[in-house]
């Protein structure tokens, strides 16, 4: 079986080589809606990985002797994935997905009809893209890690051995225990990265839509308030809207390779995001999805060079994204040491010890960086509104400075300590 596939020519019900996400993509590709370019790394070159590098004794053995009490489901989750992303991706693995990669700005039909010296000869001129990468399981109640503008060989195959591992999250282990393992699996399906200049969020039912739109990737529904417009689903009417200011957003920057946070001109900073020929054409297109369903849902569209691309489906409604984001890039930028804010709490100091001087306050969200390596790192950011709902004088962000002499294995602690103290307390 391969190693990889595209994602046009899988059949949705494939679920056992490409998991549910990816199949429901594929199914939504079929029916003619804009799909980001899509390959899939499939569940066989998961069970490949682990089969090669003699793992499957060691999980299983794992997972038998794990208790469903917290201590013993986190202990058997870091001790996988360790595991795991102590152990390099089979060649041939690691071969198809450069293959697949290289090809990735082309049509996958025109790939099949060009030979080689052409196919090289139109690859030198075009660069690698940015690939979104995310976890499709071939059971439901899964979660896992995802990563977005990812580029480069390393990075890449740093983030798949990272959501390989994250299938064996303390939260998933309790399922991984009640089923027979030789059936599950985890494909990875990789996108062409769209580099929106809006992000919507949108529900759908049978009276009605709910459009909630930002400037800039998804993550900015971490740092601001959406316009929000109501739309009769019959007519197509606007029933209202709301305008609110946007002052930053999240845009890919090309020269380090990753997302950073844009502050936004005054005059774009008050605009609203949408025209009203853009909110009817995202609700023509929102109720074909709906009538293909036929029942509630809510999407998520990006929109780049005025096209829609969509994103995800889902049979419940969706809030503004708290979801975490994560981004790799190729090296640590140079980080500046910022003042802490004094309305950041003395609790949250003494996680730190002496390093409170790394910490600092922010108007609009919390984030922290988790280490990958001495290398690349992933950043997690929050929504405000968790905060500003629990009446603090101002939400808060972890700025944590990495640098090559870093002790990883400390920063993962007191990483664990903010996670807990952000349960704990919020």
């Amino acid at each position: 079986m391969a190693n990889v596939v595209w994602l046009k020519d899988v059949s949705s019900e494939e679920i056992g080589i490409i998991g549910y996400k990816a199949s429901k993509l594929n199914m939504l590709w079929q029916n003619s809606f804009s799909i980001p370019h899509s390959f899939i790394v499939t569940i066989q070159a998961f069970q490949y990985f682990l089969d090669n590098r003699s793992l499957l004794k060691d999980i299983k053995k794992i997972l038998e002797k794990t208790s469903l009490d917290k201590e013993s489901l986190l202990n058997a989750s870091e001790s996988i994935q360790e595991l795991i992303l102590n152990c390099e991706i089979p060649d041939s693995v690691k071969e198809d997905f450069i293959y697949a990669y290289s090809h990735m700005n082309m049509d996958t039909d025109i790939i099949k009809m060009l030979n080689k010296n052409a196919l090289n000869f139109i690859k030198a001129g075009r660069d690698f893209p940015y690939l979104a990468l995310r976890p499709s399981f071939n059971v439901n109640g899964l979660k896992g890690k995802y990563f977005l503008n990812v580029k480069g060989k390393d990075n890449i195959f740093n983030a798949i051995k990272q959501i390989w591992a994250s299938a064996f999250n303390h939260d998933n282990i309790p399922l991984l225990k009640n089923m027979k393992f030789d059936d599950f699996g985890i494909a990875i399906l990789s996108q062409k990265m769209i580099n929106s200049e809006k992000y919507a969020l949108i529900n759908v039912n049978g009276n009605e839509l709910n459009i909630d739109c930002v400037y800039g990737l998804g993550e900015s529904f971490s740092i601001t308030i959406p316009d929000s417009y109501l739309v009769n689903a019959n007519s197509i009417e606007l029933i209202n809207k709301v305008v609110n200011r946007q002052d930053a957003m999240f845009i890919r920057d090309d020269n380090y390779g990753r997302t950073i946070r844009k502050s936004l001109n005054n005059e774009t900073a008050g605009k609203e995001k949408l025209s009203y020929d853009e909110v009817r054409k995202l609700s023509n297109f929102s109720l074909s999805l709906y009538n293909l369903y036929n029942k509630d849902i809510s999407i998520e569209v990006a929109i780049e060079n005025g096209k829609f691309y969509l994103i995800d489906v889902n049979e419940e409604p969706l809030m503004q994204q708290t979801t975490p984001q994560f981004s790799i890039n190729e090296t640590i930028p140079e980080t500046q040491t910022f003042q802490a804010s004094d309305t950041i709490t003395k609790d949250m100091f003494s996680m730190f010890g002496n390093e409170t001087q790394s910490l600092q306050g922010n108007k609009n969200q919390y984030s922290f960086t988790e280490a990958v390596n001495n290398e690349t790192s992933a950043s997690y950011s929050n929504s405000a509104n968790k905060f500003i709902s629990q009446n603090l004088k101002v939400p808060i962000s972890f700025d944590i400075k990495i640098t090559d002499s870093t002790d990883i294995e400390e920063l993962k602690q007191k990483l664990r300590a903010i996670k807990e103290f952000i349960n704990r307390e919020f």
